[in-house]
């Protein structure tokens, strides 16, 4: 697809929704065809915001042919909503996780037109890294250590409602860091995990700390926490046998004597906007999704295995449905 600008609809209009719309009307390619969500008064304010039509029900907004369709509404309703759209033909961007559970990703009948929304595939260092650790540029992968720590409350918030979210801050921010780990170095082969409440008492995990053994032979932990009041670290950090990385909004990478090789700075990049540009260029057969339904379908699989670990206090091998392709 070329010339005409591209038109792109949006299925619940929450916070994600917010920065999405925002995104593409910066685009010069794309613009926004409409938006619906189950809530009529949220609908209604957000095509007055966002100076689009409002529609009463996902068929409507369907029939009015859009070419591609973000859905950003909780999980437990995305693969249904998915199902719908692509049934159409239309492309998909879908909002993390992909689905609460592996067997709801397998109930897709068709995949080939989604993308998942990881956005930190779309930091600036992150291919650089990956492609320094293909070839071997930090030598035999030893170590991986990430995390994504906050202090918010998600009391009232669909996200504490475990019949919409499917769990607490292990789906919620922890896909992102597996889905991270695995673009850098590959697939995780097991999973040990521990989950635990907080103080705001809520029906979800807040915290999560989450064990892999990657295909590649390295480790890898990973700490999620909705009440941890901290500075902001890397995301991810690689050890090797022959060098450092690490990745945030900022990146460098070291060699086996600590001298900086590579780093760079974020100034400003939002990989927001990177996750609707990738997507718009997809729909124009433009480009190719950064991450695919089998990426959605390796997170969700592998956090499934680390809830799993949580009760049984073992190693639990994640579903491995889908050929994992690096």
């Amino acid at each position: 697809m070329t010339g005409a600008r591209t038109q792109i609809a949006i299925v619940g209009c929450g916070n994600a929704a917010q920065r999405h719309a925002s995104n593409l009307r910066k685009s010069a390619n794309a613009e926004i065809a409409g938006c619906y969500d189950a809530r009529r008064e949220a609908t209604e304010a957000f095509a007055l915001a966002h100076s689009t039509r409002a529609f009463d029900s996902l068929d409507a907004l369907l029939d009015a042919n859009p070419d591609g369709v973000v859905i950003c509404t909780p999980p437990s309703t995305h693969v249904a909503i998915a199902e719908a759209v692509l049934e159409r033909g239309i492309r998909v961007l879908c909002e993390k996780p992909l689905a609460p559970t592996t067997s709801e990703c397998e109930s897709l009948t068709e995949a080939r037109g989604l993308a998942c929304a990881f956005k930190f595939r779309h930091l600036k260092g992150a291919r650089t890294i990956r492609d320094h650790v293909a070839t071997g540029g930090l030598g035999r992968v030893l170590a991986i250590r990430g995390s994504a720590l906050s202090d918010i409350s998600m009391a009232g918030k669909w996200f504490s409602d475990p019949s919409l979210s499917g769990g607490g801050v292990l789906l919620d921010n922890g896909v992102h860091l597996i889905d991270l780990c695995h673009y850098l170095v590959g697939p995780t082969e097991s999973v040990s995990a521990t989950i635990m409440g907080g103080s705001r008492k809520l029906a979800v995990e807040e915290s999560a700390s989450i064990h892999m053994r990657m295909a590649c032979g390295a480790t890898a932990e990973i700490l999620v926490s909705w009440e941890a009041p901290a500075p902001m670290p890397p995301l991810v950090e690689i050890w090797g046998t022959e060098g450092y990385a690490s990745l945030g909004y900022d990146y460098q990478i070291l060699d086996s004597q600590k001298n900086c090789i590579r780093a760079e700075e974020g100034n400003g990049l939002c990989v927001w906007n990177e996750v609707i540009t990738n997507f718009v260029g997809f729909v124009r057969n433009e480009t190719q999704p950064m991450a695919r339904f089998e990426d959605g379908f390796a997170a969700v699989a592998v956090a499934e295995a680390a809830y799993a670990s949580a009760v049984t206090h073992a190693w639990e091998t994640p579903s491995q449905y889908y050929t994992f392709v690096r």
